[in-house]
């Protein structure tokens, strides 16, 4: 059971960790579906302290540390997600619960279902685990905490200020944004969007979309075909209501796309590195774009503060926080193909301005991928080895220097 239930909950803590911008995104669509609002930084904070917390007692649990508190802390948890999977199921406020973030989603039947299934496990163990022999002897259980606290924190921070490790989103790299790879088209597709204010629903045609005091909700197909394949989200670019993906994503040479989600977490000092990347891509034979969920009066707002020379399209939030996490990012693509991405923030403008120096100054920017993740988790594991090995030295010694019974 301790195995089972600790194994769980470790997945979900480095889910979690990987993607901290998906777990800010979830709490904070939970938080205007009660009309709660918070600073950005204290729901940052609250997404990094629930993945450490899961993935950091479900290690314990399973190695069999701090055997009571552990379970404890687990049912503490599970008072608050038990209930919260319960209003989910009968009043369906949010699509999926994101307990696993994009990695696994569940529906909110089998969300609560997967919690029942845990708290009885860990009611059991209240009782009983306390009879587990743990692989560590008490006196250096904390070290163990502190090597997992460690690896889970670097793993998430790394995530929210660059870019997750891994991409379990519908535009990881290496995946084609244009070209016949991505798409498999019968018609030109067309949508409508739902917009929420004060409650109220209403839908959008491409070319009436309403300004920021609405917030956006879905985007439902009306005609066309789009990605028969599986249900990944496509890329869907327009100016002034007319889809233009094809002829502004390039399908050969060198392009950066920059994402801006959410117009009112826009950040005018990234200008100043917009306006340096341009100027690497033009020297380049590349091009820059940006794509911006802004609409109206406010995208003609944030040309005059940007003082953009490169042209801004429009495209919607949720796409945007699909194809790169961020207030602001940067996504590099070679014909056609992305390539790596990345915050703004995370970009050191120094170097943007004596690119010669640097070599391939746009290669340099790549971020630690999976392959990076693969060897922290091996380092991670290597070390809870010596530390067990310290642990066991003694009592090896202890049981070979026993004097032999007497017969």
């Amino acid at each position: 059971m301790r195995i089972i239930i600790g194994g769980i909950f470790i997945m979900s803590g480095l889910v979690k960790a990987i993607d901290l911008w998906g777990v800010v995104y979830k709490i904070e669509e939970y938080f205007s579906v009660w009309g709660v609002s918070a600073p950005r930084s204290l729901v940052e904070m609250l997404s990094l302290g629930l993945a450490t917390a899961e993935f950091l007692l479900g290690l314990m649990l399973l190695v069999g540390a701090y055997r009571r508190t552990v379970v404890w802390g687990l049912l503490a948890m599970m008072a608050f997600m038990l209930p919260l999977t319960v209003y989910i199921y009968l009043y369906s406020p949010v699509s999926d619960c994101g307990c696993f973030g994009d990695f696994i989603h569940l529906s909110n039947g089998a969300t609560l279902v997967k919690n029942i299934l845990i708290v009885i496990p860990l009611i059991y163990l209240l009782r009983d685990n306390k009879r587990v022999t743990g692989l560590y002897h008490p006196y250096i259980q904390w070290i163990v905490g502190v090597i997992a606290a460690c690896y889970v924190v670097f793993v998430g921070m790394y995530g929210l200020i660059v870019q997750p490790m891994v991409d379990f989103r519908s535009f990881p790299p290496g995946s084609m944004l244009s070209g016949d790879e991505n798409q498999d088209m019968d018609a030109e597709p067309v949508f409508e969007f739902v917009y929420e204010r004060n409650g109220h629903q209403k839908t959008f045609s491409m070319s009436e979309l309403p300004d920021s005091t609405w917030t956006f909700v879905s985007r439902n197909l009306v005609s066309g075909a789009v990605m028969a394949e599986n249900d990944l989200t496509e890329l869907y670019i327009t100016d002034d209501g007319e889809d233009v993906t094809d002829d502004v994503i390039a399908t050969s040479g060198e392009q950066i796309l920059i994402t801006l989600p959410l117009y009112e977490r826009a950040d005018v000092s990234y200008t100043y590195i917009i306006n340096e990347l341009e100027d690497v891509m033009n020297d380049r034979n590349g091009s820059l774009i940006e794509i911006a969920s802004v609409t109206g009066d406010e995208l003609d707002e944030w040309r005059d503060l940007s003082m953009a020379s490169y042209p801004i399209y429009f495209g919607e939030s949720v796409m945007l926080k699909e194809l790169a996490r961020g207030v602001m990012a940067a996504v590099y693509i070679k014909d056609g193909r992305i390539i790596w991405k990345r915050t703004l923030g995370s970009i050191n403008s120094s170097m943007l301005e004596n690119p010669d120096e640097d070599g391939d100054i746009l290669e340099s920017f790549e971020p630690l991928g999976p392959q990076a993740l693969g060897m922290l988790s091996i380092g991670g594991v290597a070390l809870l080895f010596v530390v067990w090995l310290i642990g066991a030295v003694p009592s090896m010694q202890k049981h070979f220097n026993k004097k032999p019974k007497q017969i």
